[in-house]
This record gives C-alpha cells, sequence and structure tokens, in this order.
C-alpha cells in the first residue's frame, strides 16, 4: 500500500474541477428538460382520458337531463 501513488480527491487541478462543473451543469439541464417533458406528457394525457370520458357520458348526462323531476328543489 505504500508503493500507490496518493490520488486524494481534495487535489483536484483547475481542469478537473471546470470538468466536474460542467458536467454537473449539464446533468442538471438534461434533468429539468426530462422532468418537463414527463410532466407534459402526464398533462396531456389526463386531458385526453377527461376528454374520453366526458364525450363517453355525453348521452347520460342528456337522459339526466331529460328525466329529472320538474319540481325538484336543489
Amino acid at each position: 500500500m505504500r508503493n500507490l501513488p496518493n490520488t486524494s480527491s481534495t487535489s483536484l487541478n483547475p481542469l478537473r474541477k471546470l470538468v466536474a462543473i460542467v458536467s454537473t451543469i449539464v446533468l442538471l439541464g438534461l434533468a429539468l428538460m426530462f422532468s418537463v417533458i414527463v410532466i407534459a406528457v402526464i398533462l396531456v394525457a389526463g386531458a385526453i382520458a377527461w376528454a374520453y370520458l366526458w364525450w363517453k357520458t355525453r348521452e347520460l348526462r342528456k337522459q339526466m337531463r331529460n328525466y329529472a323531476p320538474h319540481g325538484a328543489v336543489r
């Protein structure tokens, strides 16, 4: 173990520090873009599901309006 060079992580040269900072910024940017895409997909899927249910229940809503008692109090 005495023959191994001292490769401590505290002795980073400026180039390694720059590479670490740039890679961190790139990874954070990619994570942000991925999360925005996931949120957009979830919102679109929710809108499609709502529109599908609204369309499929339109006849039921029409029947409920037609068969409602005329003197009903809400």
